[in-house]
């Protein structure tokens, strides 16, 4: 994910959910952006990962930011979490195969849904997913803040059946979707997702918001840039 995307996307005062944090590169943009009167829900479930996104916190002295130690899902409830072999590369798996010499590990996963309301959180103005092929389960969890909140969407769709659960959703909340390509050019994403794509989306309330994105092309509007 490119980081003018994120700095067209957020204003001051966004409640952000970064879910797949990794050590947190794209969470200390996103704190600057969304100012001392925003906020960034932060999911990892990776606990080594967890102790460098913490000290990198620390180090840049973020206040703006909660961590969550579980991984966004379709439910909450303990699942097996396969590391990869880099921090960036870890997911949530459906059984018990290890995959030596990185043996799974058992995380607490959690549903958007059921995160919002906990503590008096604030519901999220932009969701962030990227995380490995769960995108599809993270978005099934956020139902009910998607059709109720409506927050700009942007995600990294990491294979083909996770982003036909995605679009199924996103359309199911009355969501529109956008391909990000090279160049920042995007299409309407009327047919099956690529296996490996950048997506944003957005409910067609929130046109204004939209159009401070990268430029839209579609059949009917011809090409256009930013």
């Amino acid at each position: 994910m490119n980081q003018v995307l994120f700095e067209r996307a957020v204003r001051p005062q966004d409640f952000i959910y970064d879910t797949g944090v990794n050590v947190g590169l794209h969470t200390l943009l996103l704190t600057k952006l969304c100012g001392p009167t925003g906020k960034v829900y932060a999911f990892e479930p990776w606990p080594e990962t967890l102790k460098k996104l913490g000290g990198n916190l620390q180090l840049k002295h973020i206040r703006n930011v909660e961590v969550v130690s579980c991984a966004a899902s379709g439910r909450s409830r303990l699942a097996k979490f396969r590391p990869g072999p880099d921090s960036s590369q870890g997911r949530l798996v459906n059984d018990a195969t290890q995959d030596a010499p990185h043996p799974n590990l058992e995380v607490q996963t959690i549903c958007l849904d059921d995160f919002a309301p906990q503590a008096g959180r604030l519901p999220p103005t932009l969701l962030k997913i990227d995380i490995e092929g769960g995108e599809g389960g993270a978005l099934r969890g956020a139902r009910r803040t998607l059709r109720e909140f409506r927050p700009i969407v942007i995600c990294e769709v990491h294979d083909e059946t996770a982003g036909e659960v995605m679009q199924a959703v996103l359309a199911e909340a009355g969501y529109e979707c956008f391909l990000l390509e090279t160049g920042f050019l995007a299409v309407q994403a009327e047919e099956s997702l690529p296996q490996r794509c950048h997506l944003r989306a957005c409910h067609p309330g929130e046109t204004n918001r939209l159009a401070s994105l990268p430029a839209v092309r579609s059949a009917a509007r011809g090409t256009s840039r930013v």
